[in-house]
């Protein structure tokens, strides 16, 4: 019977002494070689795209005007085709505003180069609008073109208005959705990688 007791003694205090030489914190190493997988997730982007009863020339305007989408682009458009920088830029959203001004600020965009763009790309030209995209209820995207001659028409942009209250805004806070690049491509299947992938 001692003995019994002395041998199971002996065993426990081992057994102790083995568990007490493995530090809790240790990491195990993972292997170098893994399985590369991926998920994909879709989203869908529902978007109905209105064409316009006859091709709208863009008038030239000196006021701003909230009620409609368009008549924020034609004020924006005006504005630029005239370098006036600060009427440019009131069409735009606060938030929207501030992005634009602080990504500049990191890339050394100034005034004097906004001025410089406008008035190679827009002064003196036309440009009209053919189609609008109502994207759910407060987005709506607008193609604008311009018109460079014989019933021909470039695609200078798309831009982007958000519905606030009973106002319409320029803004860029839809800046990466995929309709902008692909509103003319029904069906269009469109994939990126994840945010994580990419450090900001």
């Amino acid at each position: 019977m001692m003995k019994n007791v002395f041998i199971s003694t002996v065993v426990s205090i081992c057994a102790c002494s083995a568990f007490a030489q493995v530090d809790p914190a240790s990491i195990p190493q993972y292997l170098q070689f893994g399985k590369s997988t991926q998920i994909i997730e879709e989203i869908v982007h529902p978007f109905t795209v209105h064409d316009y009863e006859k091709l709208w020339r863009v008038p030239k305007l000196e006021s701003l005007d909230r009620s409609s989408p368009e008549r924020v682009l034609a004020y924006h458009i005006s504005a630029m085709q005239s370098g006036n920088y600060d009427r440019a830029f009131s069409a735009l959203d606060e938030v929207s505003r501030n992005d634009i001004f602080e990504r500049d600020k990191k890339r050394g965009r100034k005034k004097d180069g906004y001025l410089r763009d406008w008035s190679r790309f827009y002064a003196g030209k036309t440009f009209v609008v053919k189609e609008r995209i109502n994207y759910g209820d407060r987005y709506v995207f607008i193609p604008f073109y311009q018109d460079v001659g014989q019933s021909k028409y470039e695609l200078m942009q798309v831009l982007t208005f958000v519905k606030i209250e009973s106002s319409w805004w320029l803004t860029v806070e839809q800046a990466a959705n995929p309709i902008l690049q692909n509103w003319s491509k029904p069906g269009e299947r469109v994939r990126r990688m994840a945010d994580a992938i990419y450090p900001k």
